[in-house]
């Protein structure tokens, strides 16, 4: 039943806005020749915020903010730098005596450390902290973070009772979420999705959620439209730890058209190593061995019947250039044949 109510869900939020398939490849092209474009803005939101740090009048918990707000912009976006700033804050929620800023951090920390693939260090700061003690309003951000660390750690080392520890985590998470919050929503999608932009990063995670629910019924079509509804929200939130590339590589691999899964591999291992997600860099490298082999194969194919085209033009433009001399000697015969009976 839950599966069904996800289905029809996620079908009646997403299709409300996603348009045709032409249009939405047109779009995925006008986003994607743009794409430098909106990192130029993202990167002038971030120069705004850095120049209120050369204030000499701020206070502790005004850094604070700054800082997290640096971290928010920098979260999938350059991961080393949100570890900076994270760190950071670290040192000012100590200074403030804030334990509840003092968990947060150490949460986020724990987030990022994960996505990193710098596995002992996040582990050593879950095993550090006693939930306990936690402040109730963090327990979700617990459970999401120990989430993500058994997730990416499983797909790391293929042990299945990782796996198990991720979704023993998952489980917890979804106690506690509120039922009437977005996330909640796109956890189980149910019901009452909210319409978004292509300027709201849920956007890219509602139509990847379809576009993998059309991938489980093998319908490639769709798959291929909601992934790359979900690529062009990627790249106008400059979103680089996303997995709707990876997925549309396959899907064009799966459709035959190499050329455009090349592309799309291409760019899911540029952005996995530009945001620096070890997870993301290792889910994409196991494929694009199999499409770039594919994708040069087809380059040696199509190599090989340029040069046979280019030997047969040859052998046509050398029978055409004799056969223009033979044609030229004849009509000098025929002129002087004629000039003779004359």
């Amino acid at each position: 039943m839950k599966n069904t109510l996800f289905f029809f869900a996620l079908t009646f939020y997403v299709v409300s806005f996603a348009g045709t398939k032409d249009s939405i490849m047109s779009r995925l092209d006008e986003v994607m020749s743009r794409k430098e474009l909106y990192v130029e803005e993202k990167e002038q939101r971030i120069l705004n915020l850095k120049q209120f740090l050369d204030r000499k009048d701020l206070s502790p918990i005004q850094l604070y903010d700054i800082y997290q707000k640096l971290y928010s912009e920098y979260k999938k976006f350059k991961t080393d730098s949100a570890v900076y700033y994270i760190q950071k804050n670290r040192e000012v929620a100590k200074e403030i005596g804030d334990l509840e800023l003092q968990f947060d951090t150490e949460l986020q920390l724990t987030w990022l450390y994960s996505t990193k693939g710098m596995y002992i260090e996040a582990k050593d700061i879950l095993d550090k902290i006693r939930k306990g003690k936690i402040p109730s309003n963090l327990i979700p951000k617990y459970y999401r973070a120990c989430n993500a660390f058994y997730s990416h750690y499983a797909l790391s080392n293929r042990e299945e009772k990782y796996y198990r520890q991720s979704g023993y985590y998952r489980d917890s998470l979804l106690l506690v979420l509120d039922a009437n919050s977005l996330e909640y929503q796109i956890e189980y999608a149910t019901r009452d999705l909210y319409k978004t932009t292509d300027d709201d990063p849920n956007r890219a995670m509602i139509a990847y959620l379809l576009g993998y629910t059309y991938k489980e019924q093998n319908n490639l079509e769709l798959q291929k439209k909601y992934f790359s509804i979900s690529a062009i929200s990627d790249i106008t939130n400059c979103i680089k730890d996303n997995a709707s590339f990876q997925n549309l590589a396959l899907t064009y691999y799966e459709l035959g058209d190499i050329d455009k899964a090349y592309r799309f591999i291409q760019c899911a291992i540029e952005d996995a190593a530009f945001c620096n997600v070890r997870y993301r860099t290792i889910e994409s490298s196991e494929f694009y061995p199999i499409i770039n082999s594919t994708y040069l194969k087809k380059e040696n194919i199509q190599k090989e019947k340029l040069k046979t085209y280019l030997i047969l033009i040859s052998v046509l433009s050398i029978s055409l250039f004799f056969g223009m001399i033979f044609i030229y000697k004849q009509m000098k015969r025929i002129s002087l044949i004629r000039r003779q009976l004359y």
